[in-house]
């Protein structure tokens, strides 16, 4: 990347789609106005920890790499309304994800998650979440091509089925009259 990019201190968008990068200069870390950022189509197999540094970010497209996980630091981007993840290799989505509060779009499409983590509830303001292409079983994909809604009843419905049931059923044998029922 040239040099003379991290000078641009109030740009507030940058798209480097499709550059075959695998990594970024920390020298992004410059760009402390950045508001939308596109890294789609590169070659990074790594997230990129830089990115976290930017505080501002609203909106990160980094979909169509070939990342395998993400780092927890992904939860400073607090500011982060729109993420697109779609096209990389995620078998897991973080449950720390759902301090990223601001989320109202998020795109997961064709990765390789077979289970979504509960706490995607607290995500109160996510208006949209795309799940197309992932082998998920949790929740089952007829639920998930419903919607954030009914994503959100399923993982409602399993918590109200996880609470403990504080009873038990005893049954006594023995011989009749021998004083079995006033115990």
């Amino acid at each position: 990347l040239p040099s003379e990019l991290f000078q641009l201190r109030r740009l507030v968008k940058l798209n480097l789609r499709g550059n075959k990068l695998t990594d970024l200069p920390q020298e992004i870390c410059r760009l402390t106005n950045l508001v939308e950022l596109d890294l789609s189509g590169n070659n990074f197999s790594v997230f990129p920890l830089e990115i976290c540094q930017l505080k501002k970010l609203t909106t990160l497209y980094f979909g169509t790499n070939q990342v395998v996980s993400l780092p927890t630091k992904l939860v400073q981007l607090t500011n982060l309304k729109t993420l697109y993840l779609g096209g990389n290799q995620l078998s897991i989505l973080p449950s720390e994800i759902c301090r990223l509060k601001n989320l109202t779009w998020l795109n997961l499409i064709f990765n390789q998650l077979a289970a979504l983590p509960v706490e995607l509830l607290q995500l109160t303001k996510l208006k949209a979440l795309q799940l197309d292409g992932n082998p998920l079983t949790s929740p089952p994909m007829e639920i998930a091509e419903q919607g954030i809604e009914a994503i959100r009843q399923y993982f409602s419905s399993l918590q109200q089925e996880e609470k403990p049931l504080n009873q038990v059923k005893l049954l006594l044998i023995g011989e009749g009259a021998a004083g079995k029922t006033s115990l």
